[in-house]
Formats: structure tokens, C-alpha cells, sequence
């Protein structure tokens, strides 16, 4: 019998360590899994915010380019008249 209660005790122990081992590897892959969502959530800010930069600097961009075209318009339009005299 002292056999049978050693295998058995052995067997209790080694389960012990496997739930022990099992639950500091979840504990791991939850702040994993934490840390991701976070990574995720900032990395998603930071996008925004680069689009919505870009959108502000196009509608820039869009309204530097009409007053540029519509000086070389104007400057056209002032040479046909100075040709004309």
C-alpha cells in the first residue's frame, strides 16, 4: 500500500503544479490581452488624430490652391487687358 499512497500522493502534487502552472499562464495571457486592447486603443487615438491632421491640412492645401489659381487668373486677366491697349 505505501506504493499505491506514494503514486497517488505524487499524482495529487503534480496536479497541484499543472492548476498552479495553469492559472499563472491565464493570469499572463490576460495582461496580454490587457495590454493589447490598451496598445490597440492608443494606436487608434494616434490614427484619428493623423486623419484628422490630413483632412485639415488638404482642406488647407484645397484653399491655398484656389487662391493661387485665382491669382494667376486675375494676373491673366489684367495681361489681356494691358494687351488690348
Amino acid at each position: 500500500m505505501d506504493v499505491d499512497e506514494d503514486v497517488i500522493r505524487q499524482l495529487l502534487q503534480n496536479t497541484a503544479r499543472t492548476e498552479e502552472r495553469t492559472k499563472a499562464i491565464q493570469r499572463e495571457l490576460d495582461r496580454m490581452k490587457t495590454r493589447s486592447v490598451q496598445e490597440n486603443a492608443r494606436r487608434d487615438k494616434r490614427l484619428s488624430e493623423l486623419e484628422a491632421r490630413v483632412d485639415r491640412n488638404s482642406v488647407i492645401l484645397s484653399g491655398g490652391l484656389f487662391t493661387v489659381g485665382s491669382a494667376i487668373v486675375a494676373l491673366f486677366a489684367k495681361m489681356s487687358d494691358l494687351l488690348r491697349f
